[in-house]
């Protein structure tokens, strides 16, 4: 490939990027981001994957968990407010998601701050730009 597509392969990709990050909260697919990008699933899949180095699904979950955690941390309401504010109609399986992610369910995370503890690692604003 040469520079001037992967150029251009870059910036379908960061024009989904953003799309994700404004729109983490509404309900995202494969098909929607790839017709963005003017391309089938699975090309949009690969060429995300060489890009961001993770499938845009997992970069999406890892989105709206970020933006859980600062919500959390902020006491922003209780677990089913952030769930669904982060894109999850379900808080259960939100709360399996966050769990898995980050270590402890989302209950304990604001928690864990009011007590002085940092379990479940830092923010990630790098996620937000």
């Amino acid at each position: 490939m040469g520079e001037t597509s992967l150029n251009g392969s870059k910036r379908l990709i960061e024009k989904t990027i953003h799309y994700m990050q404004t729109h983490f909260h509404d309900k995202i697919d494969m098909v929607t981001l790839s017709s963005m990008a003017g391309l089938t699933t699975s090309s949009y899949s690969r060429l995300f994957k060489q890009t961001m180095k993770e499938p845009p699904i997992k970069y999406l979950t890892r989105l709206r968990i970020e933006r859980a955690k600062r919500l959390l941390y902020h006491n922003a309401g209780p677990v089913k407010e952030v769930s669904a504010a982060v894109g999850y109609g379900d808080e259960f399986y939100f709360s399996r998601i966050f769990h898995r992610m980050v270590g402890i369910p989302p209950s304990r995370y604001g928690k864990q701050k009011d007590m002085g503890k940092e379990e479940g690692g830092v923010i990630n604003d790098e996620l937000f730009k």
